[in-house]
């Protein structure tokens, strides 16, 4: 177990030093000029902040500030241009997420709290588009707060030139959804033949897969009614791990982020033996058979036909049987071997615990074919204050997706 333990961490730290090579085909405009080269991908956030840019995977990546250049994009996804904005009760430079480019343009900015914020430019004239609150005193009820939705009258002002548009404002929530809507129409209403850009929102899919592999396992007697059997790890050897993954893409966290969980089958026997000066020799054994529900985040970092990634998230368990028992063989001849109870408490159903993973995907034909290897640990299967477990494993595992 600890050889297999030593290379899940070599393959831990191998997965992670990919991250700085996750690179897609983008480019920057740098003083009017457009060059193409390769982009590091970053969360929504950072992408505000910073754009690294290198002119080929196999050279070093630079990093651009928003006051360094115009702005930058990837071939096949988001658009940002560096804007200034007051905030804070300063003015700073910002990539802002380009979500409709037009005569009339609508961006956002997703700022260190997680929270998004939107900015109509027209004519020259950014503004950003929010909600206000108000705090008003009324008679018989006191201090409330109102809000005052000041992006409709913005709105309004600014699509004059279309009076049958003005009447739906009034029905825009803001959000990323209605404003990019509302602002195509105008677009369309006032300058048909006009370009137009218009971000597109990949909308998440559910995906399925099957898995298959072997685990290491390791049964710790933590405490137990028996103090010389504490503290002993009863080695489970290599057994087979099998079922079926379902995995969301969250597109709005990360382009290489998901969210996804698995139903396997696992079954453990494990077995130890060992000898007291006083009682004689004491053979311990557990059987369990578990449905393991783990459920976690995996982010992949790009780096061309291949897709290192990482897990991270909990371990849920579902003890559907087990036994556990020794045989106690007295130094006395004359005794016959006898059974007992190993652990006195009740069988616990549900088990918990952490689990971490790292491995490497590669898509071919349309499906993602990865391998994986990944430790998990739960409290065990007894439920008793005299009783303490833990299980540790390390699983090896082949995965199929469609």
């Amino acid at each position: 177990m600890k050889k297999a333990l030593l290379l899940f961490v070599i393959c831990l730290v191998w997965g992670g030093a990919f991250a700085q090579n996750d690179l897609l085909p983008g480019y920057i405009i740098s003083n009017g000029d457009t060059i193409t080269g390769f982009l590091q991908q970053k969360n929504i956030i950072k992408s505000g902040i910073s754009a690294s840019f290198a002119p080929s995977p196999e050279t070093g990546l630079t990093t651009y500030l928003p006051n360094d250049i115009q702005g930058y994009g990837f071939e096949k996804g988001d658009r940002f241009e560096s804007k200034k904005l007051i905030w804070k009760d300063s003015v700073q430079s910002i990539f802002l997420n380009v979500l409709v480019k037009g005569k009339a343009s609508l961006y956002s900015h997703r700022d260190n709290y997680g929270k998004d914020h939107y900015y109509l430019i027209k004519s020259d004239t950014l503004q950003e588009l929010r909600i206000n609150k108000i705090k008003q005193t009324q008679p018989s009820i006191g201090e409330v707060t109102v809000l005052d939705k000041e992006y409709r009258r913005i709105l309004n002002k600014a699509f004059l030139g279309c009076p049958d548009l003005l009447p739906t404002i009034n029905y825009v929530n803001l959000n990323r959804r209605d404003l990019k809507k509302v602002v195509v129409q105008y677009n369309q209403c006032a300058h048909p033949a006009e370009p137009l850009f218009v971000q597109e929102q990949e909308k998440p899919k559910l995906y399925f897969g099957v898995v298959a592999g072997s685990h290491h396992s390791t049964f710790a007697l933590l405490r137990t009614p028996s103090s010389y059997m504490n503290n002993r790890n009863l080695p489970g050897g290599t057994n087979i791990v099998a079922g079926v993954t379902v995995g969301l893409p969250l597109t709005l966290v990360g382009r290489n982020t998901f969210l996804q969980t698995d139903v396997l089958y696992t079954q453990h026997q494990y077995t130890d033996a060992l000898e007291h000066n006083l009682g004689g020799k004491y053979e311990m054994e557990i059987q369990l058979k578990a449905l393991k529900l783990p459920l976690y985040f995996k982010q992949e970092f790009s780096t061309g036909n291949f897709k290192p990634f990482i897990n991270l998230g909990v371990q849920n368990a579902l003890n559907l049987s087990s036994s556990n028992h020794y045989i106690h063989t007295s130094t006395q001849e004359s005794k016959e071997p006898q059974e007992f109870q190993l652990l006195s408490g009740e069988r616990r159903i549900y088990m918990f615990g952490v689990m971490a993973g790292t491995g490497v995907s590669q898509r071919i034909n349309g499906h993602k074919f990865s391998f994986e290897a990944r430790f998990n640990s739960l409290n065990g299967i007894d439920d008793s204050n005299s009783g303490m477990t833990a299980i540790k494993n390390l699983s090896f595992l082949l995965s199929y997706s469609f």
